[in-house]
Parts: C-alpha cells; structure tokens; sequence
C-alpha cells in the first residue's frame, strides 16, 4: 500500500514524524555496499501548464512532456509525439485499451510496453496506450498523461511508479508533490521535508479503487474523499 501525507498541526504525530526524518538521515549517511540496494529518493522538476504538471519522461530513448495525473493508471500518449516503431526496447502486446476520463473524455489505443526514464531512474516494460491522434480534448497539445493512481481491481497494468518501485529498491513506497504556480517539484521515494512546513498527518487509502480516496467528514456527513 501507498501512503497519502497531509500537512497538519496535530503535535501527538511528532515522535513519528522524527522517526521518519532520523531514517531518512540514516538513509543518506549509509554505506556505499547499502546504497547499491535502497535509492535515496529522487527528485523531479516540474512545469506548472494551465492548472497542471508537467515531467520530463523517456519512453525508448524519446523524450516527451508528460502530464502527471493521480485518478487515472496509465501513461498515454500519441503516436505524433511517441512512436513505438523508433525504440528498440518497445513491445507491442498486441492489445487496444479504452478508458474515460473524469471530464467525460474517452480515449483508446494500442498498448506497448516500452522502458521509463525519470529524473534518472529507469523501469523496463512499463505500459503506454499509444492513440493515433491527441485525444485529450482538455489538454495541451504536445504532452502525454501518465496515471499516478492506485493500483485497480478492473485492469491488468500497473500504474509508472510501481514499475520504478521494482527497478530501484526504494525504501518507502511514497511519493509526494510541491505544487507552486511555477517550478514545481515531486519526490518519488520518499518525502523532501525541506518542503514541509509543520507537521504531517498520515491516513489510511482505500484499495482496489484506481483512485486516492479516505474516508472523511463533511458538514457532520461521513463521506469518501478523492
């Protein structure tokens, strides 16, 4: 399971937030025959676009702009920008995949499995839907969408960071975002506590929901909260 932090002030969490920040020292202060097995984490910078953010990826050995997205799970992108027939290390598996979007946005294509490139991290045999054309009616033109939702009960692939998860050994199963309407930045692997200002707040995420959903409370009302 992945873990959601939320800034708080609740002083009882302190003991357990020092905990954390003293593993993350020892993290970085151990041996180098350590190191070849746990990844510190790793740091990604970010373009704010329209309300969004971007990462620069690799898929194959080509670079595009991917919008990241944390209620949907897989990375999608047109053949205009990532074609499959340019990388060596892609695969076709021979599979049309079709989705819709919160927006009401439907897209469809082919999937391949190609590997990922990120702030230099690499995973071989990550999934893509590769569209023929942008179908991303919301969306810039000229950048993809990778899914950093939840693993889901109603498909086969894994969400991007899973994959990178199994390549790098990390530590802790967390990603985390510091979101400006500038340079932005998101730490897989761990959390950058030099972007935290008070203390942190961890709750339990419900499974098999392709979302990031806890339970929660709104105007005296238990309710679900995406």
């Amino acid at each position: 399971m992945w873990t959601l932090a939320l800034a708080s002030d609740h002083t009882l969490l302190k003991p357990h937030l020092d905990a954390i920040q003293a593993k993350y020292r020892h993290l970085r202060s151990s041996s180098k025959s350590d190191r070849r097995t746990r990844r510190d984490p790793a740091i990604v910078q970010l373009a704010y676009v329209n309300a969004l953010w971007s990462a620069p990826v690799k898929f194959g050995g080509i670079a595009v702009d991917m919008l990241l997205d944390t209620g949907s799970t897989l990375c999608v992108c047109d053949l205009a920008l990532y074609n499959p027939q340019q990388s060596s290390t892609s695969e076709d598996l021979e599979t049309n995949f079709s989705t819709r979007y919160l927006d009401g946005t439907q897209v469809s294509g082919s999937v391949f499995t190609d590997t990922l490139e990120i702030a230099g991290l690499t995973a071989p045999d990550v999934p893509i839907v590769v569209t023929p054309e942008h179908q991303f009616h919301n969306l810039p033109t000229g950048t993809g969408l990778c899914g950093l939702g939840q693993i889901a009960d109603w498909t086969d692939y894994l969400p991007f960071f899973y994959h990178l998860k199994e390549s790098n050994s990390f530590s802790d199963n967390v990603f985390a975002f510091a979101l400006s309407f500038g340079p932005s930045q998101m730490t897989i692997g761990g959390i950058d506590f030099g972007q935290v200002d008070g203390h942190l707040t961890f709750v339990d995420v419900l499974d098999d929901t392709g979302a990031w959903e806890v339970y929660g409370s709104v105007a005296g009302f238990s309710t679900i909260i995406t």
